[in-house]
């Protein structure tokens, strides 16, 4: 059997990264060999995990330590795979030595970013990409970002997935009819657009309407202490409820009671949403979905269709948006029942085949 190295930061459903290596590894580990090096590593049944890399954002000083090591692990393997741009560089120079079929995955925000930075960074990234058998594009956003900065021929886009199967709500919770209620999923950062998803809740002005925000956040993040200003100026406190992160089974039970899934992400200096994989995680429950042109979610939306694209930093059009879906119930509920064909077609069992026949194609070169 073929062995793959994956290369991950952390081995939790909490965050992107985390997310997406562990449906790749559930997926890959059905019929290839798999080993996974990362940061936060914690066990996974019938899969080699080694934590041996530093924190994924460390200098790349820190990083060339963990060179020993990473050959070590990845010497028996046959493809090399790194699910986390920040840990590409070091993995190509690495496989300068080890000379396995090196494939890499492109997220968003890390990326692009070091493709703008004027020291090493820059140019770190760019021998990575270079050096890459393919890299796997989440959209076609971070595509056509990362070829502003670096002319390549081996990127190809191969869309995150969502296993829809796991977001039927089987518990007998019943929603209040007379509550209508908007859900956000992500982490509280400044370009997922928290605060203009807050200020459109504040134009529409609906007693009867409930906002909740799951996602991690740190107590000091100025961003987090923004939000919570921004909620007591517009008088909110008893509409806007921030969730933090909550078990899986919790988040089934909230994207089934919402009206409503919105996320309004914008980009700030190269910080920006390469996909939007909640899109169809709301989808696959049945649910509308709100978003933002030019990012990733024009990826997982199709306007009119599943969800609605709003311009970015316009809490006006968001409030629009919002409006027209809770003022016509049969045009929600059949975006809603689009979404979940939408979801669907992203299943990660799509997803795994296509991923790993650019291993079956890399190995035959």
């Amino acid at each position: 059997m073929r062995k793959i190295g994956l290369i991950a930061s952390s081995l939790s459903k909490t965050d992107g990264w985390g997310r997406y290596s562990l449906e790749i590894i559930d997926g890959l580990s059905r019929c290839y060999d798999v080993r996974v090096i990362s940061y936060d590593a914690k066990s996974i049944k019938g899969v080699e995990v080694f934590s041996v890399l530093p924190f994924p954002l460390s200098h790349f000083l820190k990083m060339l330590f963990c060179l020993p090591k990473i050959i070590k692990h990845f010497k028996c393997c046959d493809v090399i795979h790194c699910l986390v741009e920040p840990y590409s560089p070091i993995i190509a120079i690495a496989n300068l030595y080890l000379r396995k079929p090196f494939i890499i995955t492109a997220h968003g925000t890390y990326a692009v970013k070091p493709l703008y930075d004027r020291g090493i960074n820059s140019l770190l990234m760019k021998f990575a990409y270079r050096r890459a058998d393919k890299v796997i594009c989440v959209s076609n956003f971070t595509k056509n970002e990362i070829l502003k900065k670096c002319k390549l021929n081996n990127l190809e886009v191969i869309p995150n997935g969502v296993d829809y199967r796991n977001f039927v709500d089987n518990s007998s919770f019943k929603k209040d009819v007379n509550k209508k209620v908007i859900l956000s999923v992500g982490a509280i950062k400044a370009r997922k657009g928290y605060d203009i998803s807050i200020e459109a809740v504040s134009i529409l002005k609906k007693q009867n309407l409930k906002y909740y925000i799951v996602g991690g956040f740190r107590d000091s993040d100025p961003f987090y202490k923004k939000i919570q200003k921004l909620i007591k100026e517009r008088g909110l406190k008893e509409q806007v409820k921030l969730v933090g992160n909550v078990s899986d089974s919790e988040l089934v039970k909230l994207y089934n009671i919402c009206d409503i899934f919105l996320l309004t992400p914008h980009n700030i200096n190269h910080s920006m949403e390469g996909f939007g994989l909640v899109y169809l995680e709301a989808n696959a429950c049945g649910k509308p979905v709100i978003g933002t042109c030019n990012c990733g979610a024009e990826e997982a939306i199709v306007d009119g269709y599943n969800g609605l694209l709003v311009p970015q930093n316009s809490p006006e059009k968001t409030a629009e948006a919002i409006d027209y879906l809770l003022d016509n119930p049969e045009v929600a509920r059949k975006i809603g029942e689009n979404g979940k064909r939408r979801a669907e077609e992203f299943s990660w069992e799509n997803i795994q085949q296509k991923i790993a026949q650019i291993y079956k194609s890399a190995l035959s070169s």
